[in-house]
């Protein structure tokens, strides 16, 4: 558990002159590197599958999670897709993480 630890973020410019942001106080979290990290990443995501919509197949390798739904119907497909995000969303908030929609693929066919 993180006590009294403050961060900052390095701010790369084009040129020379680097800045850094203000020091932040840190209020959850582990430190990077420490042996606690894989053991909570594990911890999260390994039961995502138990605690989520019944409606699709987990493929979980390393940090990777793949998910698989099927529907004959892309309306019941959506449903499905919403549902098992607002899940998933919940399972992370609730335990202090954050979803990286940013680099999430969606391949429907």
């Amino acid at each position: 558990m993180i006590t009294e630890k403050y961060q900052r973020a390095l701010i790369h410019n084009n040129t020379d002159n680097n800045s850094y942001s203000s020091w932040e106080l840190v209020q959850h979290g582990t430190s990077q590197g420490s042996n606690l990290c894989p053991l909570f990443f594990l911890l999260i995501i390994n039961d995502l599958p138990t605690v989520t919509s019944k409606n699709a197949k987990f493929v979980l390798h390393a940090d990777d999670i793949c998910i698989i739904i099927t529907s004959p119907s892309s309306v019941e497909f959506s449903t499905k897709v919403n549902i098992l995000i607002a899940d998933i969303n919940e399972r992370f908030r609730s335990n202090l993480f954050s979803s990286n929609f940013d680099i999430t693929r969606f391949l429907q066919f």
